[in-house]
């Protein structure tokens, strides 16, 4: 027990007042490293998958999606960068991943657009099915620039409420001087009271 006016430490955990951060944080999983572990797979498989000649007859991974050299370069090696970043475990290292693969990602669907609409006039026959090809294939760097930079975004967000706790945390100061006084939280608890006969006096004078 505290001694005289001393007074005790706000427990962090138990702090409802004015500054106080909220007892749920900001979603605490490793979003980032997750998301860098399952696209670095992906990315790896498609890579690989992407210089075996019986996958790629007609200039097309299983006559879905298509590929070219570069891009079965690009998938390979962000996909084995994108597992040594998870299974180096830091966060900051996986925000930084995203961030660039995002980049990269806007050059690669740039590209590949520039390409399509360079090839569209020689597709022929197979029109519907190459076009469809090129779709899926552009349709995929656009979806790997999109979510690599909102993820990022969210890691990095993650990583100011951390910062935000911790600070907290470690000072305090910052618990006294935000906790409301006993005066201030009289006069708040006081108010719905006050409210109400303000009313009735209303009332009764009309």
């Amino acid at each position: 027990m505290p001694e005289g006016n001393q007074q005790a430490e706000p427990n962090p955990s138990e702090q409802t007042g004015y500054g106080a951060p909220p007892e749920e944080a900001v979603i605490s999983q490793p979003i980032a490293l997750y998301y860098a572990f399952l696209v670095g797979g992906g990315l790896t498989t498609l890579g690989i998958l992407g210089f075996i000649p019986p996958f790629t007859e007609g200039g097309a991974l299983f006559d879905i999606m298509r590929v070219t050299l570069v891009a079965n370069i690009i998938h390979l090696v962000t996909g084995l960068a994108g597992l040594g970043v998870a299974f180096l475990g830091k966060r900051r290292y996986a925000t930084i991943y995203c961030a660039i693969i995002g980049a990269i990602y806007v050059v690669t669907f740039s590209n590949g657009n520039v390409e399509y609409g360079n090839a569209e006039a020689t597709f022929g026959a197979n029109g519907l099915l190459t076009r469809i090809q090129w779709i899926t294939f552009n349709g995929l760097h656009a979806a790997l620039m999109l979510l690599s930079w909102l993820v990022a975004a969210f890691s990095a967000l993650q990583r100011g409420d951390r910062a935000t706790r911790a600070y907290r945390r470690e000072r305090p100061w910052f618990w006294q001087s935000r906790a409301p006084s006993p005066e201030a939280s009289a006069h708040q608890s006081d108010e719905p009271h006050r409210a109400e006969r303000a009313r009735e006096q209303r009332h009764s004078g009309a």
